[in-house]
């Protein structure tokens, strides 16, 4: 259980320096650490522990914490969305941490007790827990169907406050880029029709992320050797290589 706990004591810290915090630059820092955190504990959440826990603890406190993941990370999706010259931002990040208490607090008192009733090795479940994220750090925090939502929607449906916000600030909202986080984007969307438990789906992701790390950092080849500098190229392989994985991902319609 130590494991499952440590993010949240984590996050818990975070969102405290972010209300200490005197400068833009020090809270954008602490927004970008929390977040990563939470999206990594979300997923091997999801992915891992709910599943093992879900029958002894209950639908109705399970679809509850479900919910919960999904308003945090459609939050977390805006935020990676936008930038400072979003005013919303600030009051957007204390939105999202009042909804980490409130679930933390919840799986502390309810959830949690109720799951260390089953007679599992939690010692091995917290292993597993450890590994996957060690993964996601490794390969990349795959999209998920809440960032499809949000890019789909370009910034016009940030949020119902977003309507508050002067005309030039709302022209100003950041649009996702294109190419290959809209083609993440369209595999978060099917696989999320598909069920998260698709493992192909969730294999093609974590390769068209690896791929595009590799070509980040200068190491992507082609399949002839050569080194592919191109954007265009590497999100190509990208993509082919997570097709082979099984992801099925449709092609573009070619136009005359």
């Amino acid at each position: 259980m130590a494991c499952v706990r440590r993010v949240p004591t984590n996050t818990y810290e975070g969102i405290d320096r972010f209300e200490k915090a005197e400068t833009a630059a020090q809270r954008e820092n602490i927004i970008a650490e929390a977040v990563t955190k939470l999206k990594l504990h979300a997923i091997i959440e999801d992915e891992i522990f709910y599943p093992a826990i879900r029958q002894q603890v209950g639908k109705d406190l399970m679809n509850e914490a479900d919910e919960e993941h999904h308003v945090a990370r459609m939050l977390i999706a805006e935020l990676d969305g936008t930038g400072r010259e979003n005013d919303h931002r600030d009051a957007k990040f204390k939105v999202l941490a009042e909804s980490v208490r409130h679930h933390i607090k919840e799986e502390e008192n309810e959830v949690i007790p109720k799951a260390k009733e089953l007679n599992i090795d939690f010692d091995a479940l917290g292993q597993q827990l450890l590994d996957r994220k060690e993964e996601l750090k490794e390969d990349g925090i795959p999209a998920d169907a809440e960032h499809a939502m949000v890019a789909k929607a370009r910034g016009r449906g940030d949020t119902p406050a977003a309507a508050a916000r002067p005309e030039h600030q709302r022209r100003k909202v950041s649009t996702p880029a294109r190419g290959v986080r809209e083609e993440i984007n369209k595999m978060a969307a099917r696989s999320t029709h598909s069920h998260s438990s698709s493992s192909s789906g969730s294999k093609g992701k974590r390769k068209v992320h690896k791929v595009m790390k590799e070509h980040k950092q200068g190491k992507l080849k082609s399949s002839s050797g050569k080194k592919v500098k191109s954007r265009r190229q590497a999100v190509a392989v990208a993509l082919s290589e997570a097709r082979k994985s099984g992801a099925k991902i449709l092609k573009k319609k070619s136009t005359s």
